[in-house]
């Protein structure tokens, strides 16, 4: 990243799912190029993103490692998931 005079985190959810290579946008209201006529006002600040992940066997052991580390770990299904399973398995005639 450039340092710059100015700069600052943003975190927000996507709540969708993320393709690789599919472009993304998001809006972020006040955070955009000062109005004119009102320096003091800005206006919406759009972000343009698209995600790449790494090819099978692009990183190695220690980039793996802290991949998880960093990522949170796998999370079971609900349990009303497993129980429609139960269900559905039990419906079968074998």
């Amino acid at each position: 990243m450039r340092p710059s005079a100015f700069s600052f985190h943003l975190f927000f959810a996507l709540f969708v799912v993320i393709m690789q290579g599919e472009p993304y946008m998001k809006c972020v209201m006040d955070e955009g190029m000062p109005k004119s006529g009102s320096p003091f006002e800005k206006g919406r600040l759009f972000i343009f993103f698209r995600i790449l992940f790494p090819q099978a066997g692009e990183l190695g052991d220690a980039e793996l490692a802290l991949l998880a580390k960093a990522l949170p770990g796998p999370t079971p299904p609900p349990p009303s998931a497993v129980s429609n399973l139960v269900m559905r398995a039990s419906q079968l005639n074998i």
